[in-house]
Order: C-alpha cells, then sequence, then structure tokens
C-alpha cells in the first residue's frame, strides 16, 4: 500500500470518512432514529418503506463513519508506536556511541599499574564522562559540570572543574548549607524541574548526583538546561547516576597505591 500525507498507509476507506469529526457518527446515528420514528407516523406503506430506508442508510452511514475513524485511529496509533521505536534506538544508539569509550578508557585505568598514568588516565575518564553527560543527557541544548571536594578554610567546598556543552563553565561554589552539597554529602541526587526566578540562573532547570564510591564524596555531577521540561527526572537520572558512579571509579583509581 502507498503511503499517505500523515506517514500512515492507505486505507480500503475514503478519505473524507477516516477524517471526519466525531460529530458525523452522532449526527447520523440520531438521523436514524428520527426516521425509524417518523416512519410510525405515517399511513402509506410507500412512505413507510422510503422513512425506514432513510433510517437504515443513516444507521449504516453512522456505523461506516465510526468504524473509519476507529480505523485511522490505529493506523496513527501504529505510526506513533514506529515513530517511539525509532526514537528509542536512536537514543540508545547514542548512548552506546558515547559509554563505549568512556567505559574502554575505565578498563585502561583499572589495568593501568604506574600510578602517574593512572592518575592521567582517571583525568581522561572524568573528561569523557562530562562530554557524554552533554550529549546523552537532556533533550538538547544542555550543560554538564563536574564540581570537585576542596578543602577551604573553616571545611570543604565543592567548586566546579570541567565542563562541556551550552556556555561556559559554571562559576557556582557549594558548600555546607546548599542543598546541592548537603543532598551529595548524603549521598543523594537533586532534581529541580523550575529554579526560582530570583536566584538569576541561566537555566530553568537541572540535575546534580554526588560523585561518591560510598565513603568519601569525591564531588558532584552537574546537568543544567535553559527551559523547563529539557530534563526529564525519570528519563535522566539513570544515566547521570551511571557517569557519576563512573567518575568515583576515576578518583578511587587515581588514589589507589598499590
Amino acid at each position: 500500500m502507498s503511503d499517505g500525507g500523515d506517514g500512515v498507509e492507505e486505507s480500503r476507506w475514503p478519505r473524507f470518512m477516516e477524517r471526519s469529526s466525531v460529530g458525523w457518527p452522532l449526527a447520523l446515528g440520531a438521523a436514524a432514529t428520527l426516521s425509524s420514528g417518523g416512519g410510525g407516523l405515517v399511513d402509506s406503506h410507500g412512505q413507510k418503506v422510503a422513512w425506514y430506508l432513510v433510517s437504515a442508510v443513516a444507521l449504516v452511514g453512522g456505523v461506516l463513519f465510526s468504524l473509519a475513524r476507529e480505523h485511522r485511529r490505529e493506523k496513527m496509533d501504529e505510526a506513533m508506536d514506529a515513530k517511539r521505536l525509532r526514537e528509542a534506538e536512536e537514543s540508545q544508539s547514542v548512548i552506546d556511541g558515547q559509554l563505549s569509550p568512556v567505559l574502554q578508557l575505565v578498563a585502561e585505568l583499572v589495568a593501568t599499574v604506574d600510578a602517574d598514568k593512572r592518575r592521567e588516565t582517571a583525568g581522561e575518564v572524568r573528561s569523557a564522562v562530562v562530554v557524554a553527560a552533554s550529549v546523552i543527557v537532556g533533550s538538547a541544548n544542555v550543560r554538564a559540570n563536574l564540581f570537585e571536594t576542596e578543602p577551604e578554610s573553616g571545611g570543604h567546598c565543592m567548586r566546579p572543574k570541567l565542563f562541556h556543552g551550552r556556555g561556559q563553565k559554571s562559576q557556582r561554589v557549594f558548600r555546607p548549607g546548599d542543598p546541592t552539597m548537603d543532598k551529595a554529602l548524603a549521598a543523594q541526587y537533586r532534581f529541580v524541574d523550575q529554579v526560582d526566578p530570583d536566584q538569576g540562573l541561566a537555566y530553568e532547570t537541572f540535575l546534580t548526583h554526588p560523585i561518591t564510591d560510598g565513603t568519601h564524596v569525591y564531588g558532584v555531577l552537574t546537568v543544567d538546561a535553559p527551559r523547563t521540561g529539557d530534563l526529564s527526572e525519570e528519563r535522566d537520572i539513570n544515566i547521570v547516576r551511571v557517569l557519576a558512579t563512573i567518575a568515583a571509579i576515576s578518583y578511587a583509581a587515581a588514589y589507589d597505591q598499590r
């Protein structure tokens, strides 16, 4: 069968029936009821036959319009399912393409005995993690930052070290009392769908995940996007969790005193 203008296969149903509004089946059904009732009000046999014939045609027409509309809806659903499947396959291809080189670097890192080379490879792993986060997390135009935990007078803070994606590296510094750092120290992620406009940030939504091996909190991986809806907690948190875990492995391996 040929492909119609909507990406849906043409069918045996006339286009005007498939594209009819819901009012047509209802109107024809009402006409069938009225016609049937009208047949009982006339005396002539010929008139009765005519009324009942109109009633039957209207009834059949209403059924056919309903079937045509249902057929079109099913075809549209099939087309949407196929589109979603293609999008999922394309998304999986992008994820695989970004994660494969990262995992190859991790394998190289774990196998490296020389301490200097291991620290160098660990840095490459973290850079690859940030690039991957900016590409496969969110819908588009996102920015990924990696913050490292550092000592400072009176305690610790988290400062930006690496970034990739939209704009420039974040200039924020997280300290105790900031929800992002507090969540990270508690080994919890943070998702904000709509930031407070009074904060004056250059983005509306962000997601953060601690970089921790369960003992040490090495920092936090963040992803932000310009508009609410660009990030999805359900869709994106697992990817960010995997990337943050890989980053934690790189820190643990760099500090390994084998």
